[in-house]
């Protein structure tokens, strides 16, 4: 159930580009007796980082948002952090949205969602669960429990559809195989500590980065379970990772430190490539531009969305690799 809005959330969770152009930004308000939520819809992110009231069309939920998705050009996917799974239709023609279904299956937030290459998604939720969904049916067809905490995310490979990985308050990654029959492993067989807090998979390689609590950056070899480079590049958690769909090698990292960072990742080790303190509170949202590998906006609790712009390729050739490999993180005995 939702209805039109005037005022804004302050805490700005998630945002997305669609394949357009147009920006979708989600909204929680958690300082109120009754935490709801809002989707808000632009023309571009210029629009969003000039003035966030400036939105084509917004409308409310009844509870706050983590995370969102475009399935198509009309059409996104809302995690809610009632447990929920939101269906909206978009209209760009008239700028309308509108919620056309809502389905639970985590008991407690959802905290992440995630597309398949198959027209499924994959959900982490509160209860120590992942989920998935079939987008066709709008139904959900299993939920796993391999951790015994908070699951923080959950990451798709980029070409297997059967192929993802979860982290967890627990301190475990899990690499899930939904061809096997026991579906679930560990990354690696020692619980991680510090824990982990978010994991992506890196496009066209074997590699995942999983990020930990206080604000490290490590790269596996999800094979093997090994760890190939390892960076300290924020000071907080990390809440958020994003690879740059049109430069594979490009990563986008936000946390509780307030700071934005892009680093180069390569069979070499972790190159600093940018960094940007424009954000005044906990940064919590990552878009890449779809049609320009230079460009990404974030959103965070300080209600802004902020453009960045790389600097060239020439200005980051001097800057020196970090590939403290002995520095990664310890393993605690399970």
């Amino acid at each position: 159930m939702m209805n039109a809005r005037t005022e804004i959330d302050r805490q700005l969770q998630a945002l997305q580009y669609s394949a357009d152009g147009h920006l979708v930004v989600c909204a929680s308000d958690l300082i109120g007796q009754f935490w709801s939520g809002s989707v808000f819809l632009y023309k571009d992110s210029v629009c969003a980082a000039k003035n966030i009231e400036d939105s084509l069309t917004r409308a409310q939920t009844e509870a706050g948002l983590n995370d969102v998705q475009w399935i198509s050009e009309t059409r996104l996917l809302v995690a809610s952090d009632s447990g929920g799974l939101e269906v909206w239709d978009v209209n760009t023609e008239n700028n309308s949205i509108e919620s056309t279904s809502y389905i639970y299956m985590h008991i407690g937030s959802m905290n992440s969602v995630r597309l398949t290459t198959d027209s499924k998604a994959v959900s982490a939720g509160s209860d120590c669960s992942v989920a998935v969904w079939d987008l066709e049916s709008k139904a959900p067809l299993n939920n796993y429990r391999g951790h015994t905490d908070i699951v923080w995310n959950a990451d798709c490979h980029p070409l297997e559809a059967d192929l993802f990985a979860s982290c967890s308050q627990d301190g475990r990654v899990l690499i899930w195989d939904l061809r096997e029959q026991k579906p679930a492993r560990y990354l690696t067989q020692q619980i991680l500590s510090p824990r982990p807090s978010y994991v992506v998979w890196q496009p066209n390689t074997s590699n995942l980065v999983v990020a930990a609590e206080t604000g490290a950056l490590t790269v596996y070899d999800s094979r093997q379970g090994k760890s190939i480079s390892h960076s300290q590049k924020h000071s907080r958690f990390i809440h958020r990772m994003e690879f740059s769909p049109l430069a594979s090698n490009l990563l986008a990292s936000v946390g509780d430190d307030c700071a934005v960072h892009v680093t180069r990742v390569t069979s070499q080790g972790q190159q600093h490539v940018f960094e940007s303190s424009e954000h005044t509170d906990f940064v919590r949202g990552i878009a890449w531009h779809p049609t320009n590998s230079q460009q990404f906006c974030t959103c965070g609790w300080d209600t802004k969305v902020v453009q960045h712009v790389l600097p060239s390729s020439d200005e980051t050739e001097s800057v020196s690799m970090e590939t403290n490999i002995h520095s990664a993180p310890l393993l605690l005995a399970s």
